[in-house]
Formats: structure tokens, sequence, C-alpha cells
């Protein structure tokens, strides 16, 4: 802030005989102060010699003094009137001088409390646009966090662990604001994509960051630890996308997985607080592993330990779901119902243990044969069910066949049994809505066509046929089967 200061003016030196001002030396009232002041000396010692020395009487005497005193006054008079006009002028220069001084200090003090007022006003408008951005920021981490805890609710129910990931990834990109999120994994110095959210698997390539040491998404896995990068353009991502972000985490000892965001503006990621970033972290992490744990649950619970197939309560369920899916969509559902030909056989005679291992090759075998879409269990013992959705009767029975066919070819002297011993397998067919429209009367069905195979020989395939119309007078007679594909070899 500039200081107003009145300057002052300075004295200038001066010759020895030169004038200084109305009051130097010299000056016409003091020049005319000093004669009025001899006049008066000199009528003083005349008056007085003439009183002293002359002989004249006291009225003379007398009229002599006041003649002095009205001289003396008129010479006072004169000297005061010169030094009354010279107070005039001194004090009409000293107001014009204040006169001066005033304007000069009302501008000065004018221009100081502008330059005041304005100085404060640029520091009010800097403390309320501080105060401003303050409230802003509050109020962005304020709706993270209460965005945070949103996604810790969803994300903490007991799901599978490919709908947590699903589900964590959507949530994540709604609260990073990206346009792409993409979970990735590292096995040794290889990336693995395990899942994106904001565009296709296809448009992630993993593999650009693989070899790169400087990479901002190798460098984020080797040190765990959040990175942020503004105006980058990396290979992994659309070309698009500017903004990166990687969010690495352990879930377990071996397994490091990283969360990585991108999206078009270089700077999308800027205002995240490190403290929302690690607190999403944990929730991904947590969610993660209790999926993993409830899927493992799940397992036991769902799956035959034996096989790794459906348990028996397991598939009911799921074939109640399907057989209303299919009834509503009108699209046809076939059930195989499968059994192992002289099981007990094999268990008297090469021991349990390889026996199961039998059961588990057939079962390996049943699951590698039919689509992911389809559904494999063992019913119990050495029966196993298979759910074929949207798949009318024909089909599954050429389907049927060349499962017994393939189990038939496999080679069992690995498992304790000679070369020469094949294993077979039987197959009855039954379709929804053809034979049955509920799950008991659809396994009835098909459990009726096995055992008419087996009937026949064992290890061929049979499909149910339509059963006859119920009789009001005569007893039912048992449901005909009609017998399709396949040789006895026993």
């Amino acid at each position: 802030m500039e200081r107003f200061e009145t300057q002052q003016p300075k004295p200038v030196a001066r010759g020895k005989g030169e004038k200084q001002g109305p009051l130097r030396r010299g000056g016409p009232v003091l020049s005319r102060a000093r004669r009025a002041l001899g006049v008066k000396m000199l009528l003083a010692t005349l008056l007085t010699a003439s009183l002293l020395l002359s002989l004249q009487d006291v009225y003379v005497g007398l009229t002599l003094a006041v003649l002095f005193i009205m001289v003396t006054v008129v010479l006072d008079y004169w000297v005061y009137r010169a030094v009354d006009d010279l107070f005039k002028r001194l004090q009409s220069r000293n107001r014009e001088a204040h006169s001066v001084d005033a304007a000069d200090l009302h501008v000065g003090l004018e221009t100081l409390m502008t330059d005041v007022f304005q100085r404060f006003s640029g520091l009010e408008a800097l403390e309320v646009e501080t105060v401003r951005s303050d409230l802003s920021r509050l109020r962005s981490f304020n709706n993270q966090l209460m965005r945070l805890g949103e996604i810790a609710q969803e994300l903490n129910a007991a799901l599978p662990f490919r709908e947590t990931k699903t589900k964590a990834l959507e949530l994540s990109r709604q609260l990073l604001s990206a346009d792409v999120v993409a979970l990735v994994s590292e096995d040794g110095r290889r990336f693995a994509l395990e899942g994106v959210a904001g565009c296709e698997e296809s448009e992630i390539k993993v593999d650009c960051c693989t070899y790169y040491a400087k990479c901002p998404v190798r460098a984020s896995f080797r040190d765990l630890e959040i990175d942020r990068t503004a105006d980058h353009g990396c290979a992994m991502f659309p070309p698009t996308m500017r903004a990166q972000l990687s969010l690495p985490f352990k879930l377990g000892d071996r397994v490091t997985l990283s969360l990585l965001a991108a999206a078009a503006r270089p700077d999308a990621f800027a205002d995240l607080s490190p403290v929302v970033l690690a607190t999403l972290v944990g929730h991904i992490q947590t969610s993660l592993t209790t999926a993993q744990k409830y899927d493992r649950i799940r397992r036991e619970v769902v799956t035959d330990p034996l096989t790794n197939l459906y348990n028996r309560r397991f598939f009911e369920k799921r074939a109640e779901e399907e057989i209303g899916r299919s009834l509503r969509h009108q699209q046809p559902l076939t059930l195989l119902m499968i059994d192992v030909d002289h099981f007990k056989r094999i268990n008297d005679s090469y021991g349990h243990q390889t026996g199961d291992r039998v059961l588990q090759s057939v079962a390996r075998h049943l699951r590698d044969g039919v689509r992911q879409t389809d559904i494999c269990g063992r019913y119990g013992g050495e029966e196993f069910v298979v759910l074929l959705p949207n798949t009318p009767g024909r089909n599954a029975v050429f389907l049927a066949d060349r499962l017994r066919a393939g189990v038939a070819d496999i080679i069992y002297s690995g498992l304790g049994i000679p070369r020469d011993v094949v294993i077979t397998i039987s197959v009855g067919v039954a379709t929804c809505p053809r034979d049955a429209t509920t799950v008991d009367d659809l396994i009835a069905r098909a459990d009726a066509a096995l055992y008419e195979a087996k009937n026949e020989g064992r290890n061929q395939v049979c499909q149910a046929g339509i059963p006859d119309p119920p009789l009001e007078h005569a007893e039912a007679r048992a449901p005909r089967v009609d017998r399709r594909m396949g040789l006895a070899r026993d």
C-alpha cells in the first residue's frame, strides 16, 4: 500500500546580501520602524534639551510635549500600518497555503481510501472465491462419501463372484464419473481382463502395458499405489480416453487386481479425494473376497462333492425355474435321465474307489459334452440328469446318443479297470410340454424311458412316448416308450 506524504518545501540557501522576505534585514517594515524610532529619539532629545536649557515657561514646555506625543503617535501609526499590511499579506498567503494543503490532503486521502477500498475489495472477492471453492469441494466430498455408503450396502450383499464383479464395475463407473471401467488381473508379467463396463471387452487391449516398465498401469501394479494420469494416451483403452486412474489391490495372497478407469476429459479424476479412492478400493476388495467365499460355500451346498455337478435338490429347483420359463415363452425343454450300466459289478469287482473314479469320469464327459447353458446334476448313486433348455425332443435324442457313444469310447485302464472292459450308459428322454409340465412328472417320464432302455438291453437311448388317455372304467396302461438308436454291448 502506498503512503501519502505531503511534500514540505526545502529551504533554499541564499547569499549574505540577498533579500529574505518581508521580515528580513533591510525589509521595508523594519526600515520604516527604524526611521520612526530615530525620529522619535531625536525629537525626545530636542524636547528634553529645550526643557532643560531653555527659559521658556511651563506652558510652552507642555505644548512641546503634546506635539512630541502627537508626532510619536503619527510615527507609530505609520509603522503599525505597514506591519498590519504585512500581517494581512502573510495571513492571505497562509490561507492560500492552507487551502492548497487541504486540497492536496483531501486528494491524497481520497486516493488512499480508494486504494484501500480497492485492495480490501480484492481481498474480499478473493476470500469469497476461496470460501466458495472450499464449499464446492466439501459438497463434492460429501456427495462422494454418501455415494460410497450406498455402494458399500450394495456390494456387501451376499452375491456370486460374477455378479459382484459386474456390480462393482458399474457402481465404480458411476462414482468416478468415468467413461470406461475395467477390472484387470496380473498373472506373472501378463495382464488378464476380468470384466469391463462402458465398452466392449474387445476394445480393451490389456497386452499394451505388459512389457512397458514405465507404464503407469505397470507401475501401479508393482507399487500397489493409486495412480492418476492426466492427458495420457494409453493403448489399453479407446484412443479418445485421455485421463486414466489405476486402483490396485490384493485379492487373497497371490492375485493382484486393479480397477482401471478412463475418461475423455484430461482432468476427469483430478477432484477425487484420496480418501474416497482408498475407501472404494477397500469396499471392492472386501466384497470380492466375500463373493469368493460365498461361491465356495454355495458350491459346497448346491454341488455334489464327488462329481462337482449340481446336487439333486438344486437341480430340481433349477428345473422348476426352467420349466416355468419354457411354458411362458413356449420353448421346448428336454430332460435326460442317465444311468451307468452294471455299476454294482464295477464296485464289487474293482472297489468303491475305482467306482468313484468312474463316476467322476462320466460326470466330466457329460459336463464337457453339453452347452454352458445346459444344467448337469447327479441325481443319486450312479444316476445323472441333464436339463436342456430350448431343445426339442428329437435334438435331445441325438445329443444323448452322442454322449452315450462318447462314454463307451473312453478307455478306463488308467482308473484301475482292464482295458477290455467297457463302461456304458442308458438314457431316458422326456420333453416339456410334450410329455409333462411339472418337474416331478417330467422326471417320472424320463425315468420310465430310462428303465425301458435298460429292459431293452442297456447302452441305448429311449424317448418317452405320448401317454394314452386315461380310461374311465378300465385300468390305465403304462406309458408307451419309443425305442430309438443304440446297440446293446452287454
